[in-house]
């Protein structure tokens, strides 16, 4: 009895310890934000932000990424370029890494 409940201790420590994450492609924009027909635009290179949420007992389909975690995704990816004030062409992935207790949004 007692080693049963060792070995279920340990496998249980496992399952919450390792997770099983999922990558989806979300969508394409043209830019980040807006610019007047008249303006000039110097391109700085590319740039790649990013930004995460954790939750309790959520799991896959109930995830989408909001608005909140966008702008933190994009005021990450802007300050590492200086005098970045905008992105064009961004592409936006969802990373989801489930745990048998919560989730991770990356």
């Amino acid at each position: 009895m007692r080693n049963t409940l060792k070995w279920f201790a340990i496998s249980f420590s496992l399952l919450i310890l390792f997770g099983c994450t999922t990558t989806n492609f979300l969508k394409l924009e043209p830019q980040t934000h807006f610019t007047y027909p008249d303006s000039t635009i110097t391109r700085l290179g590319r740039v790649h932000g990013q930004a995460s949420r954790s939750s309790f007992l959520l799991f896959g389909d109930s995830f989408d990424i909001d608005s909140q975690l966008k702008i933190d995704a994009i005021n990450n990816a802007l300050s590492k370029k200086p005098g970045a004030e905008l992105i064009i062409n961004p592409a936006y992935f969802l990373s989801i890494t489930n745990y048998p207790l919560g989730a991770k949004m990356v």
